[in-house]
């Protein structure tokens, strides 16, 4: 199942990169950071022109010490400590930039590199006095929710390796090419991606997405559809506008749901008594759809309102495609609110989706496996708070997700400590679990052993 451009990497190569990349950092650079666009006032069109620095070299640079506890025997509890590297390289040269970010993690340590998993951004950018072109290896956030999005569809997930605070850290970079044109309020950006990047989800150990007599069906045998051809270039254009207080904008998207669709056979798994239940799994297949979506922000004195909205129409317009995703309606609302006075920052949001023709839909339907105790819909709520202290040089930070059919949960809490401008020492966990259970099992009570606490050390340059 691996793609074309998946390559073996040797980390001593990847070390000796970044090495060298940091040794350019002891020249005279200065740190300036890159304009986003030219539309501005008299004195931002006149940066255009100014001299740039030719080489801006920035980044991270700590170590991680995790802790996975055992509460049947805390001493016996798995350790882990490993350093990682930051390294965002940036080139101007008049009216070009180009850009890579380098982010060797701990836990992207486990297996074979692949590009995305280390570079997460390698893009060029050529400014015009209409707007500017973008090419390369990007990531692309769209939509108003806090971190959260239902019309967010360019980047698929990784979640090999859990859930973690920075959702957006979590997309698998991929080749695009972008057109952002400009005019006073108003935005329109089109984008091109030449091949189609499913997201990546564990079968198998500690993050398992599945139950493991599922997964086992996947065998040497099952084919996978190849996302790497013409036929799956994806289109997508996205125009924003401001009216007052309010940033609303307009999402288009032509292309594949990235979960994962199956081809069942189904047959007698015993005799006495007779059960009848799937087989194998011939197939991984996607699903082309369309995604016709809304976002919306409104300001009103502390209070943010955040929406999006969007229907995804399904190729399989009928629905009786059993290995076909149905079409859906997918929503979000929130509520941002900053105390007056303090910069203590709250938010609530409530994200979901219904299935269209989900009635009569039966096993091993794509869209029964996917729901939860039978129904057409799920609902998530994310509320977080941030509460920065002693002159914000210690900030607190409580999070969290609660998935409302299945009653699965994970906590976040998090503890950042500025020690100095450049170095900072942060304290969070990762807490799975279920107030319930649920057919089939959400990955919240399948990761409920997989509790992490971690001290973060890190260096700013």
């Amino acid at each position: 199942m691996d793609t074309p451009i998946r390559f073996r990497v040797s980390l001593a190569g990847i070390m000796l990169l970044a090495l060298c990349l940091t040794f350019i950092s002891l020249a005279p650079l200065t740190a300036e950071e890159g304009f986003t666009d030219i539309f501005g006032s008299a004195e931002e069109v006149a940066a255009l022109a100014a001299p740039l620095p030719a080489i801006v070299l920035s980044g991270t640079i700590g170590a991680s010490y995790t802790i996975e506890p055992d509460t049947s025997d805390l001493l016996q509890s798995p350790v882990a400590a490993l350093p990682f590297l930051n390294l965002n390289l940036q080139w101007n040269a008049g009216q070009t930039e180009a850009k890579s970010l380098l982010d060797l993690s701990p836990r992207k340590m486990e297996a074979p590199l692949t590009w995305e998993d280390f570079l997460r951004e390698l893009s060029v950018r050529q400014y015009f006095s209409w707007g500017h072109l973008d090419a390369g290896l990007m990531v692309r956030e769209w939509g108003k929710g806090e971190g959260v999005h239902v019309v967010d569809p360019l980047n698929s997930l990784d979640q090999r390796y859990g859930i973690i605070p920075d959702l957006n850290s979590m997309k698998i970079p991929t080749m695009m090419v972008s057109v952002n044109l400009q005019h006073d309020e108003s935005a329109l950006e089109l984008v091109y991606l030449p091949f189609f990047q499913p997201m990546k989800l564990a079968l198998s150990g500690e993050w398992a997405v599945a139950d493991p007599q599922f997964t086992a069906l996947i065998t040497g045998a099952t084919t996978s559809e190849n996302t790497y051809t013409l036929s799956h270039g994806q289109f997508a254009a996205r125009g924003r506008t401001t009216l007052g207080p309010a940033d609303i904008g307009l999402v288009y998207y032509y292309g594949f749901q990235s979960q994962p669709g199956y081809e069942i056979t189904m047959g007698l798994l015993s005799l006495d008594p007779l059960v009848y239940g799937p087989t194998s799994i011939d197939a991984v297949l996607y699903t082309k759809s369309q995604l016709f979506g809304l976002e919306g922000a409104l300001v009103l004195g502390p209070f943010t309102f955040l929406w999006e909205g969007g229907f995804w129409l399904s190729e399989d317009l009928e629905g009786t495609d059993a290995t076909r995703y149905n079409s859906k309606l997918a929503y979000l609302g929130g509520i941002e609110f900053m105390l007056p006075g303090t910069s203590v920052f709250t938010s609530v949001q409530l994200s979901g989706h219904y299935v269209l023709g989900f009635e009569g839909l039966q096993f091993p339907d794509v869209d029964v496996l996917q729901a939860y105790d039978g129904k057409a819909y799920a609902n998530m709520l994310i509320a977080a708070v941030e509460i920065p202290l002693l002159r914000e040089r210690l900030n607190v930070r409580l999070a969290g997700m609660y998935q409302l059919e299945s009653r699965g949960y994970a906590l976040l809490p998090a503890i950042t400590w500025a020690l100095n401008d450049n170095l900072e020492l942060e304290v969070s966990s990762r807490i799975y679990g279920a107030a319930g259970t649920s057919a089939p099992t959400s990955i919240y009570q399948r990761w409920d052993e997989n509790d992490v606490l971690e001290f973060r050390l890190t260096h700013v340059f």
